[in-house]
C-alpha cells in the first residue's frame, strides 16, 4: 500500500501564487512595452519633447537605441516567462499531485499568459503607444542596466550573425513610404484631402523636370526687340500675358522679357522702343529638375526662364506660376480661359484635347500603361508616336480599351481626338471614378465636361 500524498502546504502555495501573479505583471509590462516602442510615432514624440515635455524627449532617446530596448524587452519577458512556467508546475504539482499537475499547469499557464501577459496588454499599447512608452520608461530604464551584460552578448551575437550573412541595415523611410503615410494620415481624418495633396506634391517636387512643365516653342507668344511699340501693345492686349519674352531675329535667340507695367510707362513717357526695359531671363534645360530652376529663380530675382535645347535653340519657356501650379495646383486669375481638355459627348465617347497631359489622360480612361513608357508629354504627341508617321485626320488605332480617332489636325501636330471606350466595364469604371458633372470641374491641368 503506497503512501498517501502529503497535504499541501498553504504557505508554500501562497508565495508560489504571489510570485506567478507578479512575474505575470512582469511579462505584460515587457509585452506591451515592446509594442508601444514599436508603434510609437517619432513625430508625435519630437512635437511632444518640443512642448516641454521631458519624459517625451527621453522615450524618442531610446529611440535611437531600438536594439538595447528590443534586448532588454525579449530576455526579460522570456526570463519571467520561462520562470512563472516554473513555479506554475511546482504549485499545481503541490495541488493536485505529480500525475496531473504538469499537464494542467502547462494548460492554465498558457491561457493566463496569452491573455494577461500578451494579448491584453499589447492590445492596449497599440492604442496609446507614446502615452504607454513614458509610462514605462523608469522601469524599462531599471532593467537596461540589470540586464545589460546579457544584451551586450546578444548585441555581439547579432552584429556577427549580420557579418557572415552580409545583412544590410534597413535604409531611412523612403519617399514611397511617406507618400503611403500621407495617404492613411488622409483617410484616417488626421488630415484633410487638400491637405494631403499639397504634401505629395511636395515630397514629389523634386523628382518633376522642367520638360514636363514648360510651355513648348510653338505656343510661346513673343516679340522682336525692334517691334513698334504700337505693336508690342496689341500683343499685350491680345494675349492678356503680364510678360513678353523679347528675341532678336528669331525666337531662338531670346534676349530677355518686358513686363507689361513697366512697358506701359515707358509708353506713357514716349519712348520710341523697349531697350530701356528688357529685363533678364533665367536659363534652363529640359531635364534640369524644378527644384533647382526654382532656386536659381529666386536667386536670380527673375519669374520667367528660357528653356534650350541641345543646339542651343529655344526649346519653349518656364513662368514661375508653371513650377508653384506643381506645388499648389492650377493658379486661375480672371483673365484665365478655362479650357476644356477632356468632354464627355456620350456614356462611352469623349473628346480629348490634343495639348492635354498624357499622366491625366492615362488615368482619366484607366489606362494601365504608365506615361514614363513614352516619350511624350502631351496626348498630340503620343497619338503621334502611336501612328509612327505623320498624322492625318480620320486616322485611328487602338490601345488597350480605348479605340482613338484624329478628328483634328495638321501634318504637324494633333489637336483634337475621339476616344471611344470599347470596354463596358471601364465604361462605368471611368464614369464613376470621374463623377461627371453638367459643370467644368478641375483636377490639376484636366478639365472634365459633360455633355452627354
Amino acid at each position: 500500500m503506497s503512501d498517501p500524498e502529503p497535504e499541501p502546504d498553504s504557505t508554500i502555495i501562497a508565495i508560489y501564487i504571489i510570485a506567478i501573479v507578479l512575474l505575470i505583471l512582469l511579462s505584460a509590462f515587457f509585452s506591451a512595452t515592446e509594442t508601444a516602442y514599436t508603434s510609437v510615432n517619432k513625430p508625435r514624440l519630437k512635437t511632444r519633447a518640443g512642448d516641454g515635455n521631458k519624459r517625451a524627449a527621453k522615450v524618442l532617446a531610446l529611440t535611437d537605441v531600438y536594439d538595447r530596448v528590443l534586448f532588454t524587452l525579449l530576455i526579460g519577458n522570456n526570463i519571467v516567462n520561462i520562470t512563472a512556467s516554473t513555479l506554475a508546475t511546482l504549485l499545481f504539482v503541490e495541488l493536485l499531485g505529480s500525475g496531473v499537475g504538469p499537464t494542467i499547469s502547462t494548460v492554465v499557464l498558457t491561457l493566463v499568459v496569452l491573455v494577461f501577459g500578451e494579448i491584453t496588454p499589447k492590445t492596449c499599447a497599440k492604442e496609446m503607444p507614446e502615452a504607454f512608452a513614458e509610462f514605462a520608461y523608469p522601469l524599462l530604464s531599471f532593467f537596461m542596466v540589470v540586464l545589460f551584460p546579457l544584451c551586450a552578448v546578444f548585441s555581439g551575437l547579432k552584429k556577427l550573425v549580420r557579418k557572415v550573412f552580409k545583412l544590410q541595415a534597413s535604409e531611412g523611410i523612403t519617399e514611397e513610404e511617406l507618400l503611403n503615410i500621407v495617404e492613411e494620415a488622409n483617410e484616417d481624418g488626421s488630415i484633410e484631402e487638400s491637405e494631403s495633396d499639397l504634401i505629395s506634391s511636395a515630397i514629389e517636387f523634386h523628382d518633376c523636370e522642367v520638360g514636363e512643365i514648360l510651355v513648348p516653342r510653338v505656343n510661346v507668344v513673343a516679340v522682336p526687340i525692334d517691334m513698334p511699340m504700337a505693336e508690342i501693345k496689341k500683343v499685350f492686349f491680345k494675349n492678356a500675358y503680364s510678360r513678353l519674352p523679347v528675341y532678336n531675329g528669331t525666337i531662338d535667340k531670346i534676349v530677355g522679357m518686358i513686363h507689361e507695367r513697366d512697358f506701359l510707362i515707358a509708353m506713357d513717357r514716349g519712348d520710341k522702343n523697349i531697350n530701356g526695359i528688357i529685363k533678364k531671363t533665367a536659363l534652363a534645360t529640359e531635364h534640369m529638375k524644378i527644384s533647382t530652376l526654382l532656386k536659381s529663380m529666386q536667386k536670380a530675382k527673375v519669374h520667367l526662364a528660357v528653356v534650350v535645347d541641345e543646339y542651343g535653340g529655344t526649346l519653349g519657356i518656364v513662368t514661375m506660376e508653371d513650377i508653384l501650379e506643381e506645388l499648389v495646383g492650377e493658379i486661375w486669375d480672371e483673365h484665365d480661359e478655362v479650357v476644356e481638355y477632356f468632354e464627355r459627348l456620350d456614356h462611352n465617347t469623349y473628346r480629348v484635347d490634343g495639348n492635354a497631359d498624357l499622366g491625366d489622360f492615362f488615368e482619366l480612361f484607366s489606362v494601365e500603361t504608365q506615361e514614363d513608357d513614352f516619350d511624350s508629354q502631351t496626348v498630340g504627341g503620343w497619338v503621334m508616336e502611336m501612328l509612327g508617321e505623320l498624322p492625318r485626320k480620320n486616322d485611328s488605332f487602338d490601345f488597350e480599351h480605348l479605340h482613338i480617332i484624329l478628328t483634328r489636325c495638321t501634318q504637324r501636330r494633333v489637336y483634337e481626338i475621339k476616344v471611344v471606350v470599347t470596354d463596358e466595364a471601364k465604361v462605368e469604371e471611368i464614369a464613376e471614378e470621374t463623377e461627371f458633372s453638367d459643370k467644368t470641374e478641375s483636377n490639376g491641368k484636366t478639365f472634365v465636361k459633360d455633355k452627354a
